[in-house]
């Protein structure tokens, strides 16, 4: 008898103890999966909008419109030029210039990459472009890579920003017109270039030789007004397209 109940009680015993186990496994097992992906939770958030997060705020002032494509193949070369094809202000004159790029660039392969007497690869165009919206001004940056015989292409950038009214705005319609403003903004530029020289080997030469002309590529984003430099313009090769962006706190112009 005695030693039944001896059984008994170590079965009981066996019992408790495995359920103590698996209850303890099963809420670790629990916070586990929670803890395994800690965004995805507010990812799926955001996307139905119910909660809004840093990355929304980060990208508030980029504008998606409906996007057209020009496609060339030939001999000599390779197009692949994408194009703004909704109504936004200013959208027709990028379009405009981005087909003439693509039709020049298609001359000029035609002419220079003739079997025989150009590199032997075919040239090569690529364009895209972004959108963004800052207090009714649109801002298009178009960056075109192409490739035309060696060992690298190269990464070029251009701008144009648009008032609601859809005319074309100039920097000095942003900071101002006078020679002082437009000084000023000159530094905070050269001073924005030079905080970047650690990582991208910033050319101290070319950038102590900027003037005010050379800002002409300049987007207007909720961070700021965004200057922009094509590959090799202030920098090495390998940074690409260099941006510094000017708070609009730093800006003398009443715009």
């Amino acid at each position: 008898m005695k030693r039944d109940t001896k059984i008994i009680l170590g079965v009981v015993i066996a019992i408790v103890i495995i359920l103590g186990i698996l209850a303890y496994f099963a809420s670790d097992g629990h916070l586990s999966m929670q803890n395994e992906n800690p965004s995805a939770t507010s990812s799926a958030q955001n996307a139905t909008g119910t909660t809004e997060g840093t990355s929304t705020a980060a990208t508030s002032s980029v504008v998606e419109m409906e996007t057209k494509t020009i496609t060339r193949e030939a001999d000599q070369y390779s197009i692949k030029d994408d194009y703004p094809a909704g109504n936004l202000p200013g959208a027709s004159v990028v379009s405009a210039a981005i087909e003439k790029q693509a039709s020049d660039f298609a001359s000029r392969a035609a002419q220079e990459n003739t079997p025989g007497t150009g590199s032997g690869n075919k040239y090569e165009q690529v364009v895209k472009y972004e959108t963004y919206q800052h207090d009714g001004d649109i801002s298009f940056v178009v960056k075109t890579y192409e490739y035309t015989g060696g060992a690298n292409g190269i990464n070029v950038v251009s701008t144009f920003v648009f008032d609601q009214n859809g005319t074309q705005l100039a920097l000095a319609d942003v900071v101002g017109q006078s020679t002082a403003d437009q000084n000023a903004f000159l530094a905070n530029v050269q001073s924005a270039l030079s905080a970047k020289d650690k990582t991208l080997g910033i050319f101290a030469g070319a950038v102590q030789k900027l003037t005010f002309k050379d800002l002409s590529n300049f987007s207007l984003t909720s961070d700021g007004v965004v200057v922009s430099f094509s590959q090799y313009d202030v920098a090495p090769g390998a940074s690409g397209i260099v941006t510094v962006t000017i708070p609009y706190s730093k800006i003398n112009a009443n715009s």
